[in-house]
């Protein structure tokens, strides 16, 4: 049985293929800080968990790895929107490939996991995992109506994509951040309308959707 159980170990690591250097390392990290009694339920609970993935279906590791990808994709864009200070997120490649090709829900996890991790940077970033899964459900919605399929549908669809956006963000952003979009244009935007004398929630909304419009068309 350990054998057998071995021999799953170093299928998982290389079928992982360049991350099976992180799968050792925490593989060893787990088992060498549990009894002798608990490691053996956990390499059993591995194999089951291998054998059940196989059956199945084998090539679920390929959608752990796409996901993962557009995970990366997310977090990297947000990473150099705010390198660069861009005028937009770039944060939701990920989610909304993700959403056309596998749906809502597989986008939704995408767009979550990306505020959980940029989390650790910006704790705020949990608030904001509501509005990563409004735009998941809207773009797999559009995408099961096909309206990708077409010019016209696809603009639509960035517009619907704005507009929930925005419906959900700005509250967050009024509560968390006083009004402010977190991006040094919307602000900047936000504050000439206030020298403009322009009301609070307008002016709020409008530097939202300065930023949103153009991150989510592009």
């Amino acid at each position: 049985m350990i054998i057998l159980l071995e021999f799953v170990h170093k299928s998982l690591t290389n079928r992982f293929g360049s991350v099976r250097i992180y799968y050792v390392e925490v593989y060893r990290f787990v088992l060498s800080s549990v009894p002798c009694r608990v490691r053996l339920r956990l390499r059993t609970a591995l194999f089951h968990i291998y054998v059940v993935m196989c059956m199945k279906n084998k090539y679920n590791y390929k959608l752990a790895v796409f996901l993962a990808m557009c995970i990366l994709l997310n977090y990297g864009g947000r990473l150099l929107s705010d390198f660069f200070e861009l005028p937009v997120w770039l944060d939701c490649f990920g989610t909304a490939l993700t959403s056309y090709s596998l749906g809502p829900v597989c986008g939704a996890i995408v767009g979550v996991a990306n505020n959980i991790i940029y989390g650790f940077i910006n704790p705020l970033s949990y608030v904001y995992s509501l509005t990563s899964v409004v735009i998941a459900v809207v773009i797999g919605m559009c995408a099961k109506r096909k309206s990708f399929d077409t010019v016209f549908g696809t603009m639509t669809a960035s517009v619907m994509t704005t507009i929930t956006t925005i419906i959900i963000t700005v509250p967050l952003n009024i509560i968390f951040h006083d009004g402010d979009t977190g991006n040094i244009w919307g602000n900047g935007v936000i504050g000439r309308l206030k020298e403009a004398g322009l009301p609070f929630v307008p002016r709020c909304i409008i530097g939202e959707f300065y930023v949103d419009f153009a991150d989510k068309v592009f």
